[in-house]
């Protein structure tokens, strides 16, 4: 793996690749596309079976940790190429999730239990539990619309509303967005953008005058903080150093490449024999 304090580390940090061989040489291209790939933002490829919220959760990862994530289906080309997988169950492990974890760089993927929100504290501890010794890893709840929603002070008046006239988020979402009701199109976009859990959590809040939806911020702040993703930026940053030995390996993969090719051999071995690749 690349020394991370040595002169090939920072060079590639800092875009400084004219450092190490000249402008002009064979091997500066390869090295100038190794440099920019060395830093650019973590990767996270989103697995899973289908209809688990793999989309969903991906646009949680971009929007709460500013990560370039994606869907990747099993045997896609961008998989081998992510730095991270996020592995989405929907409640116990079949099969597929064996099979799929089984083909996955495990000091590079983080499993999480979907959609938490929709179930009780004690189930999703349950399933958590279940899942974890089944698969035998660690697996983090998440509530991915939690984790990025934005509560406006418009739909906290509305909320507010609500829970003022005894509303209670139904059992049924259908019911919630009775057209009969009024501004039907405000209570639709709450349950795109809450679900229907987020809904209830405000309404009960709100029912007590909790200071924690005393305000839209409150609310999203609160919102935010059960969504899981706090545990899952711990359990992401363990993974960090297998992170960059991936980097590391890819780097010295096309150095050895271009070495192989002929491309400025000479600079390109005295890189890999002294620069702790």
């Amino acid at each position: 793996m690349i020394d991370p304090t040595g002169p090939l580390a920072r060079a590639l940090s800092s875009g400084s690749i004219g450092q190490l061989v000249a402008p002009d040489s064979p091997a500066f291209g390869t090295l100038d596309a190794a440099a920019r790939r060395y830093v650019q933002p973590l990767s996270v490829a989103v697995v899973g079976r289908r209809g688990v919220g793999r989309d969903t959760m991906a646009r949680a990862l971009c929007e709460r940790f500013g990560v370039a994530a994606f869907v990747a289906e099993r045997g896609s080309g961008v998989l081998a190429g992510a730095d991270l997988r996020v592995h989405v169950l929907a409640g116990a492990p079949r099969g597929a999730d064996h099979d799929m974890l089984a083909a996955s760089p495990g000091e590079r993927t983080v499993v999480v239990l979907g959609k938490a929100d929709t179930l009780s504290a004690d189930a999703a501890d349950g399933l958590v539990r279940v899942a974890s010794e089944s698969l035998g890893r660690p697996v983090v709840a998440v509530s991915q619309l939690s984790a990025w929603v934005t509560v406006s002070d418009d739909e906290l008046a509305f909320l507010r509303t609500l829970a003022a006239d005894g509303e209670a988020m139904p059992s049924m979402s259908g019911h919630f967005l009775a057209p009969a009701r009024p501004q039907s199109q405000m209570r639709a976009d709450l349950i795109r953008r809450l679900d229907a859990a987020g809904i209830g959590r405000a309404l009960t809040l709100l029912a007590v005058d909790d200071p924690a939806a005393a305000t839209a911020a409150a609310l999203t702040r609160y919102l935010r903080a059960t969504s899981g993703f706090d545990a899952l930026r711990d359990a992401i940053e363990t993974c960090m150093p297998a992170v960059a030995a991936h980097r590391g390996a890819q780097v010295r993969a096309s150095l050895e490449l271009a070495a192989a090719a002929g491309a400025d051999r000479d600079s390109v071995e005295r890189l890999l024999q002294t620069e702790g690749v």
